[in-house]
Parts: structure tokens; C-alpha cells; sequence
């Protein structure tokens, strides 16, 4: 009798422990922890734009996914980024084109005088082509979105109202495409890292730079100037990738979510940089700059100037077995497109 009360007990003990096994919740999934490399300054905007993305993708993939933002180039230099993420030195990286000149031929089309009208514009076209021509460029990453800057004007010291007025005029103008285009301008361009722009300025060793007009603000600018002419030359393209391994390994629906997250994040930073541009602006004008705007005739016979630093650049790659002129004339038919 009592080895058969024994056995009754040692079955409900049985049943009770499956039953509560089968009740228990299980154990959460532990969070996948991401480094992003960014080369933005942390007191600048652009380095906001990347920890609000971070905290976006948090957000959205209800905390299975934490991203630290490491900025002002203390995870991977600038020029060391994209082969830092190829390495897995960070997981993800962001850097503009231009920083590794010749690696990606192909998308340094769109950073040529094409004369956006804005980020917002510039960025979802950028995108758009990037997705139709998947260049082979960027095969050893997974690339997130890609963006651009405000587009480029002039802030100068003696006023610009006609293309003659930058004859001689000494102008930073980083870049060899840009070195070409004010060149054709009559202008002498100088190359030298934004940092330096004020001091230049101040102590006339340049009469002008040209970039996106956020610096006018962010770089006190607006204080050794006393003229913007808007241009709208071009817009710089930059890329946000992730590590190919790393991609991979994430659970495939975490990968739809960041990478539907991130396609829809590019118009906040289209808005960002062009509400930036236009702070700056503003900025200046509160300084006591003028802020001109040319008459379109004298826009069209500066860009009129500059059409064979395009054709160049687009041969150049045609020769090298590119669809570089494939690809321009999309991103044309895609700026006219967001700019209506």
C-alpha cells in the first residue's frame, strides 16, 4: 500500500514539474550588441543624425539590437572606415565618398556639379540609384542608406553677383573636381581641412570657401565673411555599411526591420542637413551678411562653364567599363522627380 501511495506521489510530482516545464516562459534572447564608426564630431549634427538612427533601430527592434556610436573618428579614422568594417574592426561605419577618392567610381557621379536642390532631394536619389545599379563597389558590405550634405554655396568676403566677380579669387575648394570647376571660374581654389577655414579667412589668406552652408553656424564662419551666393553646386555622397558577416548572422527578421527602418530614416536626414544648411544661413544673415541670389541666366552660364568637368568624369569611367553615363541620367530623371 505504501509503495503504491509512493508511486502516486513520485507520478503527481512528475506530472506537476512537466506541467509548470511547459507554463515556464523562455529565457529572452540575448541583445546583439553593434559598434558604429563614425567620423563626425560628437558636438556635431551629423553625429546626432547617427546616434538617433541608433536609437531608432533600437526602438524598432524592441531592444534585441543596441548600436554605440563611437564618433570623432576614435573607432576607425576616416580613411580607415570602410576597411575597418570590411575587417570587423566595427560592425558598422559611415564616411562620405570622397574620403577614399577612386573606390567608388561608380556613385562619385552623383557628388559632381549636378546642381541639387537640396539633401532631401539629393539623399533619396542617391538611394534610388544605389538600389537600381547595386554597384560592384560596395560588394564586401551590406550597405544601410546612403545621404548627402546640404548643397555647396559660397561664403566670401567681397560679394559674388556675376561669374566674373570670381576671377582671382582665392577660394577653399577641396576636391579635384571642384579644383576643376573654379578653376574654369577664373578662380585660384585652395585646398585645406575645414578646421582651418576661419583662421584663412581672418588673417586674408583666402577670400571665400565653398561648402554646405551648416558651417557658417557651426564653424563661426559667418564672422570672417560678409556675402552668400547661393550656387547649389553639388551635394557630397556618404554611405552607411555594415560588416557582410555581420549582416548575415543577424535573424532574418531583424534584417528586414533595420533595413526598412533605415530606407525610411533617409527623408529625417534629407530635413536634418537642409534644416541645418538653412540655420546657417540664417545665421549669416543675423551677422550682417547678404545673402544673394543669382538671376537664374547667371546661374545657367556658371554651370555652363563647368558641363565639361562632367562629360569628363563620366568618359573616364565609361572607359573603364562603367555605366557611368547610365547612371547619371538616372539620378538627373531622379532629381527632377523629388524636386516637384
Amino acid at each position: 500500500m505504501r509503495k503504491k501511495i509512493l508511486l502516486i506521489f513520485v507520478s503527481l510530482l512528475l506530472v506537476t514539474g512537466l506541467v509548470l516545464a511547459g507554463c515556464a516562459k523562455p529565457a529572452p534572447a540575448p541583445t546583439i550588441e553593434l559598434s558604429l564608426a563614425s567620423f563626425y564630431s560628437t558636438a556635431h549634427h551629423g553625429h546626432d543624425q547617427m546616434e538617433t538612427w541608433a536609437r531608432g533601430v533600437e526602438d524598432a527592434t524592441g531592444g534585441r539590437v543596441k548600436v554605440t556610436v563611437y564618433g570623432a573618428g576614435s573607432l576607425l579614422k576616416p580613411k580607415e572606415v570602410y576597411d575597418g568594417i570590411i575587417e570587423g574592426i566595427a560592425d558598422i561605419g559611415t564616411c562620405p565618398v570622397a574620403y577614399n577618392r577612386g573606390r567608388f567610381p561608380l556613385t562619385e557621379v552623383a557628388s559632381l556639379p549636378l546642381g541639387f536642390p537640396s539633401s532631401t532631394v539629393a539623399s533619396h536619389a542617391l538611394w534610388e540609384a544605389y538600389k537600381k545599379f547595386n554597384p560592384e563597389e560596395f560588394a564586401e558590405t551590406k550597405v544601410l542608406y546612403m545621404f548627402t550634405p546640404a548643397p555647396t554655396h559660397l561664403a566670401t568676403q567681397t560679394p559674388v553677383r556675376t561669374l566674373e566677380d570670381l576671377k582671382g579669387m582665392e577660394i577653399r575648394a577641396p576636391g579635384a573636381v571642384r579644383v576643376a570647376c573654379f578653376k574654369a571660374w577664373g578662380a585660384v581654389p585652395v585646398s585645406a581641412p575645414m578646421g582651418e577655414c576661419y583662421e584663412m579667412l581672418a588673417k586674408g589668406i583666402i577670400q571665400g570657401t565653398h561648402s554646405s552652408m551648416d558651417v557658417l553656424k557651426s564653424y563661426r564662419l559667418a564672422e570672417v565673411t560678409d556675402y552668400v551666393t547661393l550656387i547649389g553646386l553639388d551635394c557630397m555622397p556618404k554611405w552607411v555599411v555594415m560588416n557582410l558577416d555581420t549582416w548575415n548572422a543577424l535573424p532574418k527578421d531583424i534584417q528586414k526591420i533595420i533595413a526598412d527602418y533605415s530606407e525610411e530614416y533617409i527623408d529625417y536626414v534629407g530635413k536634418l542637413w537642409d534644416e541645418k544648411g538653412e540655420e546657417g544661413i540664417e545665421y549669416a544673415r543675423n551677422e550682417g551678411s547678404e545673402i544673394i541670389t543669382l538671376p537664374p541666366a547667371e546661374r545657367a552660364r556658371l554651370f555652363d562653364k563647368i558641363n565639361f568637368v562632367i562629360e569628363e568624369q563620366v568618359a573616364e569611367r565609361e572607359a573603364k567599363g562603367l555605366p557611368a553615363r547610365e547612371y547619371l541620367d538616372e539620378l538627373l530623371r531622379l532629381k527632377e522627380k523629388y524636386s516637384k
